[in-house]
């Protein structure tokens, strides 16, 4: 079930939007903010889990975490005006009464709310010192602690902290700020381990060894999203073979960003690559080699020949790091792209871009 959140959004190349980028920049640069990664975050936990003994695992998300969060009281606690002159503080003023909530969509209401997020962050860590492993994306949280810890005492440490994070009664403003309890909160030892559980969009094992895997919800959101395009290009078989093939490889694209390069892959088999480096991931491999031929026959239809070639195989390509790259340098050039897109149907003339063709290849991928 998609979360109901309310987005905000400012209008580009607006004075507004210049206020709130420089004012975002001086909060990022003061508070020394630092946004984890799940490349990161999967990295470090496969160090742990393998040394796992005795241990208590928690896993914890908040409840609408951004349009819980008041921006005023934001600004007090995390003492944001010492930073500001009196134009930035007035501006800010404003802002925070107009919003009144952190909502998502603008750049520095991520920021503000990662701030706040870091200082909870640091109240847990320095309330329980046997913590050896404690990550947080986003508003999602997993806790790993070196001796078994009854779940009670642990929604005890995690409320209190939230109560001196998000209540300070010393603040004239109220957060809705709440840990998930009833539906989205796992606590279990070593002595009662589940099968397995989700964190982010990986899953822990447990057996004789811990080991790492892909959530089943993005093993459902990848069929999902296959069995869709399948529907919608089934009288298109030269469509249809096309956009296979790329979902089967992932897409690559360059992103600059403050005259910095960076490179992003999308899709399913960004998740594949990033989680077959640490541990054997035999049903994966089986659900990725299977992937597309399974949702053919779920949804009664014959699985076309064409997916034994190599090309449709997603662990093949992993392994021979075969991506399809959306770069006209480096990848592929304009005039295969053109071609590409000509087949799903798309035209362009000479002027546009190759921003806006990639973009709309993006779409049709369903990887926007």
């Amino acid at each position: 079930m998609a979360k109901k959140r309310k987005f905000v959004t400012v209008r580009p190349n607006s004075f507004e939007k210049t206020i709130i980028d420089e004012i975002n920049k001086i909060i990022l640069k003061e508070k020394k903010v630092c946004f984890n990664n799940k490349v990161q975050i999967a990295s470090h936990l496969d160090k742990i889990v393998k040394k796992l003994r005795n241990y208590t695992i928690v896993r914890f998300d908040f409840k609408n975490y951004f349009n819980s969060l008041n921006l005023n009281y934001i600004l007090e606690k995390c003492q944001i005006n010492r930073l500001l002159n009196d134009f930035q503080q007035n501006f800010l003023k404003d802002y925070s009464n107009f919003l009144k909530y952190c909502m998502p969509g603008i750049n520095l209401n991520t920021t503000l709310a990662e701030v706040i997020a870091s200082v909870f962050d640091r109240e847990i860590k320095n309330a329980c010192k046997d913590i050896v492993f404690y990550k947080r994306f986003v508003d999602d949280v997993i806790m790993i602690v070196n001796r078994e810890v009854p779940e009670d005492e642990i929604k005890a440490r995690l409320t209190y902290a939230v109560n001196k994070i998000f209540y300070d009664e010393s603040i004239g403003y109220k957060n809705k700020t709440q840990i998930h309890f009833d539906t989205k909160f796992n606590c279990f030892t070593d002595k009662d381990t589940p099968k397995s559980v989700n964190v982010l969009d990986f899953k822990i094992s447990f057996a004789d060894t811990i080991t790492l895997g892909i959530a089943d919800k993005e093993k459902i959101r990848f069929k999902k999203q296959i069995e869709d395009i399948i529907l919608r290009y089934q009288d298109n078989d030269r469509a249809l073979k096309t956009i296979l093939k790329i979902l089967a490889r992932g897409v690559i694209y360059k992103k600059i960003r403050k005259n910095k390069t960076k490179w992003e892959c999308k899709g399913f088999v960004s998740k594949y690559r990033l989680y077959s480096r640490y541990d054997c991931f035999k049903e994966d491999e089986n659900f990725c080699k299977t992937v597309f031929k399974q949702a053919f026959i779920g949804l009664g239809l014959s699985v076309p020949f064409y997916l034994n070639e190599k090309c449709y195989d997603i662990i093949y390509n992993i392994k021979s790091k075969k991506y399809f790259v959306l770069d006209k340098i480096s990848g592929v050039p304009r005039g295969k792209l053109v071609k590409i897109m000509a087949n799903l149907g798309k035209k362009y003339d000479e002027n546009t871009k190759y921003f806006d063709i990639a973009s709309d290849l993006l779409k049709i991928c369903q990887f926007n």
